[in-house]
């Protein structure tokens, strides 16, 4: 029966989109599985963390997984990107060579870390300082392991993909309530999450290189890639994660959490909007610049419908869902997270725009347009932050969308 009306009802309706069918069902499917777990793996953190833990706690979490973030910039993570594309192309053999770069460059990252701890401890701030140090310790193995959700992208291997992911979420976040319903500190709940993501990274690493080809060679351009994208996705990192380290060691824990709060649900929708997109930007790899452009020009008003709709619903829901998710204690964080909300607009645009620059290879577009928006973001956050707090972040994102899609647009559409 469902096989029928998926068949008779739903085929017919993304034949309408001029969407494939069997493309979409079937590998979509998989990645929408996987979103939506893995989303809900990290909400469960954060449900159990504000009903059960105080604001500084949860505060003083997320500025750890921030700062981690932040420290990937040193483990090259352009890699990823690289190991798609090769391992696609058919260069399985990339893969290790992106794995020994990853693990060669983290340690850089795992110094990095030590320092701040160490900068902490001078603080007398023992929680932080005991906690990125112990974060510093499995950094190398942390982001060199990860690479294999690559591999298997790279693969067309989604259910695998899906699975592995979801099974990491899962565990990780069971450990972390655990250890958050036990009433342990900061300390043994950063330990938890990040020794059970490092192990299993590990394992899965280890499990799915058997699907590497034996014969395969190595792309002569994968070196040159990796550190293009990860010029530019280390731009990116720190984008994502310097609002938050500032937020906290200005305002304090407290606002960070209120913060934190507030961008979840958006930011949530927005990740899984743009890897359920994936699924079809990845097919404007190896098109030419002309074809991607009728394509673009026939989704543009499409996507933005999408993205408004999407908003639209999200503002009139999230005074519901906050508390309800997150308890009264975070009711503050409701008008933060609406405004935020708005600039889901234009999220889909933006992801189908930036694909098609980043799979055509145009290197000096593709630096652009992640320079020129992610660094006035960057400057709005020094701005605006110290005088603002919150409300000097939303502003920044939203100005930062703006600038995105406009330059996108014209750098896609440009004669």
């Amino acid at each position: 029966m469902v096989k029928n009306i998926v068949r008779n009802k739903i085929y017919p309706l993304l034949a309408y989109t001029g969407l494939e069918a069997d493309y979409l069902v079937f590998n979509g499917g998989w990645i929408f599985i996987r979103q939506i777990l893995t989303s809900l793996s990290t909400l469960a953190i954060v449900f159990f963390f504000t009903r059960f833990g105080s604001k500084e706690d949860f505060g003083a979490y997320n500025l750890i997984l921030s700062i981690s973030a932040l420290a990937s910039v040193f483990s090259l993570p352009g890699v990823a990107t690289a190991v798609i594309q090769s391992v696609a192309s058919g260069f399985d053999r990339s893969y290790f060579v992106g794995l020994r770069l990853r693990f060669f460059f983290s340690i850089t990252g795992s110094f990095f870390l030590m320092t701040l701890a160490y900068y902490y401890f001078l603080k007398q701030a023992e929680a932080l300082s005991v906690s990125i140090f112990l974060v510093a310790l499995v950094f190398p193995f942390l982001n060199t392991f990860g690479t294999y959700d690559s591999l298997l992208s790279g693969k067309k291997l989604f259910r695998n993909q899906s699975i592995s992911s979801v099974s990491i979420s899962g565990i990780v976040s069971l450990g972390t309530i655990v250890a958050i319903f036990l009433k342990l500190n900061v300390i043994f709940i950063i330990f938890t999450y990040f020794f059970l993501t490092t192990v299993l990274n590990i394992f899965f690493h280890s499990f799915f290189t058997k699907y590497l080809s034996k014969d395969s060679q190595t792309d002569s351009k994968f070196k040159e890639y990796s550190y293009f994208m990860s010029f530019i996705s280390g731009l990116s990192l720190v984008a994502a994660n310097l609002d938050k380290i500032l937020l906290g060691s200005l305002s304090g824990f407290s606002s960070l959490a209120i913060y934190s709060t507030a961008l979840l649900i958006p930011d949530g929708i927005t990740r899984n909007l743009k890897a359920f997109m994936g699924i079809y930007t990845v097919k404007l790899a190896g098109k030419s610049s002309l074809e991607n452009k009728k394509v673009l020009a026939y989704y543009y008003l499409r996507l933005i419908l999408i993205g408004f709709i999407l908003s639209f619903a999200l503002w009139f829901t999230l005074p519901f869902l906050i508390p309800f998710l997150f308890s009264a204690k975070y009711v503050e964080a409701v008008g933060f997270a609406r405004l935020i909300s708005i600039t889901l607009i234009l999220s889909p645009i933006v992801t189908a725009l930036s694909s098609a620059v980043v799979f055509e290879k145009r290197y000096k577009d593709t630096l652009l347009f992640n320079i020129f928006p992610q660094g006035i973001k960057i400057l709005l956050y020094f701005i605006l932050i110290p005088s603002f707090g919150i409300l000097g972040i939303v502003f920044s994102l939203m100005f930062e969308r703006l600038i995105s899609v406009s330059l996108l647009t014209y750098i896609v559409f440009k004669k």
